[in-house]
């Protein structure tokens, strides 16, 4: 590159040239681009993002924990493992 390009955010400092600079020279260095910007939702966004989740009803509204076998089942399951030798290095597990 022959030419030196420096940051349009006014930091000053010059942006070093990189192999995937080849076809275009960015105006900023990483993560200045949005310096001295500031974000702020307005009272009507702030309002609507309130009421998006009212009256909904929640995934797991009326469950009883997260277990995914019957009773039936896990006695199924403890059976068929009783008498089974492990490792050693399941055991720590």
């Amino acid at each position: 590159m022959d030419r030196k390009r420096f940051c349009k955010c006014g930091c000053g400092q010059e942006i070093k040239w990189k192999p995937y600079h080849k076809y275009y020279t960015p105006k900023y260095i990483f993560g200045h681009s949005n310096k001295g910007k500031k974000f702020t939702f307005t009272k009507k966004h702030k309002e609507n993002i309130g009421k998006t989740g009212k009256g909904r009803v929640p995934w797991n509204k009326g469950k009883k924990g997260l277990q995914k076998h019957s009773i039936k089942t896990k006695e199924k399951i403890s059976e068929k493992l009783t008498g089974r030798l492990h490792l050693k290095k399941q055991k720590r597990k």
